[in-house]
């Protein structure tokens, strides 16, 4: 009994091969003899098993694209956005921050949505703490940020107060105050 396999669309990988190389066989047609069937099957240098049924593999179509039009994609950056940890400049954090948004095209709910990320914990307990309407735009959290963590003039007089090396504590703090 010899398979047919014209007639349900499925061909083996001999047939494809075959109609590939124009129908133009390499190797001659092989005929091989078992106790109930005959089979003849094409093979071009490997050995199959009779019965071998391969389906064709997909074809890739080409896109054309319009000439002298070029696409190509931004370069894929990673930007480092240190944490804000109050120790250093509100309004420099406030600039890196922005353009870190800039870079990775966020909109505003994106952004505020990604400071907790990017604050350490005794700020994220003050951004938790705050007023939600401070919350709704980054500009509301932008002036909410600066009245709490922007240093004032008579902010950095105090920065530049510290204890003297043989300055007893109730005199340093004296001095603070």
């Amino acid at each position: 009994m010899k398979p047919n396999n014209q007639n349900t669309g499925v061909q083996t990988r001999a047939q494809s091969e075959q109609e590939a190389s124009g129908g133009q066989d390499e190797a001659p047609p092989r005929t091989t003899t078992s106790r109930s069937s005959t089979t003849t099957t094409t093979t071009n240098s490997t050995e199959r098993p009779a019965g071998f049924i391969s389906l064709p593999l997909p074809t890739i179509s080409t896109v054309r694209t319009t000439p002298n039009i070029t696409t190509t994609n931004p370069p894929r950056v990673t930007v480092h956005l240190t944490p804000y940890d109050r120790a250093s400049s509100a309004v420099q954090w406030w600039l890196n921050f922005m353009s870190y948004v800039s870079v990775y095209q966020m909109t505003d709910s994106q952004a505020l949505n990604i400071i907790p990320f990017n604050i350490t914990e005794p700020v994220k307990h003050w951004f938790y703490q705050l007023a939600q309407a401070s919350k709704s735009s980054l500009s509301a959290f932008k002036h909410a940020f600066f009245d709490r963590y922007r240093k004032t003039d008579e902010d950095l007089d105090l920065d530049d107060i510290k204890q003297g090396a043989n300055e007893k504590l109730d005199s340093y703090l004296f001095r603070l105050q």
